[in-house]
């Protein structure tokens, strides 16, 4: 029927918009200063790419995880959503990004059932997983360097006190406790205000901490290591061989955010 067809068009499209929104909300609130932190991990390979009188792209890739808007009167079950109508926003996680002198080209890998939870006898809600890839134009070198110092990479790191004590934001224990953040706090509402209260008080801690060699010592031994070996046991949380030395520059766009039809 046009009529019907017509109109799931529109509700497609509010849907879409709403979810758009979710996500960037989300981006805001909680990956905007892992993206700076991680822009000024890469400063020095901009510099790199802008000596040769390049232009440096920042390729990122983001995870965006949904879940099946279950509706008892449809009776739909298992397997690939028929429509955006069926998803709900759940999270984004995974953001790896490197620089290189070429962009990526915008892209959505199809979406990925993850898992299906038994409900009701034989019903099933399906939690789906989508890949986007997008370029961006980083800030310049010197930019870089006129707001945050001679040394911009030295002041990188979402995981400030860990990254502190080690010296490194690609040290393992520093990798391990980055995905525990990624992984287990950002999904959650409690996670999601802790990371936020982390990333508010925990930046002079990790300043105090370079100047003083022993109270770093101290920490890193006494609290990050061990916090580090107990996160890492959980699953996910430990990373593969991976270069996390990575960076996102604002926010998502939202044109990247459709989701493919089961019959596509």
């Amino acid at each position: 029927v046009p009529y019907l067809e017509k109109l799931q068009r529109k509700l497609e499209e509010e849907h879409r918009a709403r979810l758009q929104e979710q996500i960037r909300r989300y981006y805001e609130q909680n990956m905007a200063a892992q993206a700076q932190n991680r822009v000024l991990a890469l400063a020095e390979r901009i510099r790199a790419i802008e000596d040769r009188d390049g232009q440096p792209y920042v390729n990122t890739t983001v995870t965006v995880r949904f879940e099946r808007s279950w509706n008892l009167l449809t009776g739909q079950g298992s397997g690939p959503p028929e429509s955006i109508l069926d998803l709900s926003f759940n999270s984004l996680e995974d953001l790896q990004v490197r620089v290189d002198e070429t962009p990526v080209a915008e892209s959505a890998d199809a979406l990925v059932a993850e898992d299906t939870l038994p409900l009701l006898g034989d019903r099933f809600s399906t939690r789906f997983r989508q890949t986007i890839h997008f370029p961006a134009i980083p800030p310049t070198y010197q930019q870089l360097v006129n707001q945050f110092g001679v040394d911009p990479a030295s002041r990188a790191s979402g995981c400030f006190i860990a990254t502190a004590c080690y010296g490194s934001p690609d040290a393992g224990p520093v990798l391990v406790l980055r995905r525990f953040r990624d992984r287990v706090l950002l999904p959650r509402a409690s996670g999601r205000r802790f990371v936020r209260w982390y990333y508010r008080t925990s930046p002079p801690v990790a300043e105090a901490l370079r100047r003083r060699p022993r109270a770093r010592s101290a920490v890193r031994v006494l609290v990050v290591a061990p916090l580090a070996a107990a996160v890492g046991l959980l699953p996910g949380c430990r990373p593969k061989a991976i270069n996390d030395s990575s960076c996102a520059l604002g926010p998502i766009p939202s044109s990247r955010w459709s989701v493919r039809q089961k019959a596509v």
